[in-house]
């Protein structure tokens, strides 16, 4: 069946798809603001979305006519929705706070930790980020009482630590005050250890709950 301006029902659907990406799009990028999607997923969204609108907008360049050119136009329109929503959504990977660290998405009520004392150097750093790699933004005194709401897995502070020092469990301080890795805090205060006649003995570990694991905003 063919419409007064010269197209067809057929022909009308990549429209709609098109305009359906890029609305999707922005929602994903909305989700990601409020901690439901993370950056990934905006992206994955709108990466498919813009292949859409690109081999539309090509379609439209070998086919063009004067009753398409408002579509034409539409289209420049909705690629520069979806790169934006993109580029906003991933412009600093995960989600910081103020202070720069990453955000979390779900977790827990807070619960009680320790900085470490057992083994030099004591205490902990606080880092930007759950990796070893990140920048430190602070640091927790040894026995000193700090509280997390929430852990997530990403790689081992120290690997070469013996089990469960080796952990990569990651705890994310409460206030988005930053990180602290496994090895560097404990449950209860512990006593120095410089001369290691402990031995492996680093003390009570924090505690991995169930119920306060959470994602990376």
């Amino acid at each position: 069946m063919t419409r007064g301006d010269g197209t067809s029902d057929r022909s009308r659907w990549p429209y709609g798809l098109a305009l359906a990406g890029g609305f999707a799009t922005v929602v994903a990028a909305v989700l990601n603001w409020q901690g439901v999607a993370s950056g990934p997923v905006v992206f994955l969204v709108g990466l498919l979305s813009g292949v859409v609108v690109i081999v539309l907008a090509i379609r439209e360049y070998f086919l063009v006519r004067a009753g398409r050119l408002s579509l034409l136009a539409l289209f420049l329109v909705m690629v520069v929705l979806a790169a934006g929503a993109v580029v906003w959504a991933l412009r600093d990977g995960p989600a910081k706070a103020s202070n720069g660290s990453v955000r979390i998405a779900g977790g827990c009520e807070p619960f009680m930790l320790y900085g470490q004392n057992r083994w030099s150097p004591f205490g902990a750093k606080i880092m930007d980020a759950p990796r070893r790699t990140a920048r430190q933004i602070g640091s927790v005194a040894p026995n000193k009482i700090l509280y997390a709401d929430g852990w997530v897995r990403t790689e081992p502070a120290i690997p070469l630590n013996p089990p469960p020092w080796d952990s990569d469990v990651w705890f994310h301080l409460i206030h988005d005050e930053g990180w602290v890795s496994f090895p560097g805090v404990r449950a209860v205060p512990t006593t120095p250890d410089p001369e290691q006649g402990y031995g492996e003995d680093g003390g009570e570990p924090a505690p991995v709950l169930d119920g306060c694991r959470a994602a990376l905003r």
